[in-house]
């Protein structure tokens, strides 16, 4: 069922993405204006930005649920997917804040490189504990850069908004 749906999607974003005058018609953007949502749409790939992703989910669980016993595996596996779509990211710039995304994607593998450390592959680590202060240190960086973008976009529109509203009275 899921797959139907997912390829039905896809069909539409096909035609979409052959006639891009479909983006201002009533029916696309009651039923599927979500998929385009925040997309540049400067080339036919970025149309299927979000499908990608995804897929890149659903990838990442199977990756995370079938080698769970091959730890290893699962991180290089997943640096290959975070590199793929880093240079996606680069080339096809699909996205309207494409530089957030691209810091995400980064610090992603940087935390996977970082993860690799402690992983049977390395051998005995005297440095676990650095290893993991670490990797603590990877998501607070990245939460607090992600809540400072937030923060700014949520002042930014409070402002827009307030000189809206100032201009029309």
């Amino acid at each position: 069922m899921v797959t139907i749906s997912f390829f039905g999607l896809l069909t539409v974003l096909f035609k979409v993405s052959n006639n891009p005058a479909l983006l201002h018609e009533q029916w696309y953007i009651d039923k599927y204006s979500y998929l385009t949502k925040d997309l540049k749409l400067t080339g036919r790939l970025s149309f299927f930005w979000k499908p990608l992703t995804l897929l890149r989910w659903v990838l990442t669980m199977v990756i995370l649920l079938v080698l769970r016993d091959y730890p290893q595996f699962q991180i290089l596996l997943l640096i290959f997917a975070s590199f793929i779509f880093q240079m996606l990211l680069l080339l096809m710039k699909p996205l309207i804040d494409n530089h957030i995304a691209l810091f995400n994607e980064v610090m992603i593998s940087t935390y996977l490189y970082t993860l690799m450390l402690l992983t049977d592959m390395m051998g005995e680590n005297s440095h676990r504990d650095s290893i993991g202060l670490a990797l603590t240190l990877i998501i607070v960086i990245t939460v607090a850069v992600n809540l400072l973008k937030f923060l700014l976009c949520s002042l930014f529109e409070i402002k827009r908004k307030f000189c809206d509203k100032k201009a029309k009275a």
